[in-house]
């Protein structure tokens, strides 16, 4: 696999992986590189209301642009909508250089590979 030069957004909702750009229908919030991994999460105000993937908005691509995974749904809901899973509202990388999506009140870490859901703590 060659390695990728820049990793970039061109409107807010294309992401450019080395000569390969990805177009989203919602924008993107943030992405960074982990693990040979491009994480990107998606806004989660640009999903229409009752869509189920709003709560799987973080997608990894290798570094030449192919999409690896989705994460998949982490059970969570809200009483008001028990239907839709909750969204991550955020990603970060710990001080042990783990990767985790933050939701509303609970901390959910990532494998950056596989995408597989790992750990969870509070975040309250």
């Amino acid at each position: 696999m060659s390695r990728v030069s820049e990793v970039k957004t061109v409107d807010g909702r294309t992401l450019r992986i080395g000569e390969k750009e990805v177009r989203f229908d919602q924008r993107i919030n943030q992405y960074f590189i982990v693990k040979d991994t491009v994480v990107a999460l998606l806004k989660v105000d640009d999903f229409e209301k009752g869509d189920m993937l709003v709560g799987r908005n973080i997608i990894g691509f290798d570094l030449e642009g192919n999409q690896l995974w989705r994460v998949p749904d982490h059970g969570l809901r809200r009483p008001a909508n028990p239907k839709v899973p909750d969204a991550y509202f955020g990603i970060y990388l710990d001080e042990k250089g783990k990767l985790w999506g933050a939701t509303p009140g609970v901390d959910i870490q990532i494998d950056p590979k596989t995408g597989r859901l790992r750990n969870r703590r509070s975040n309250r």
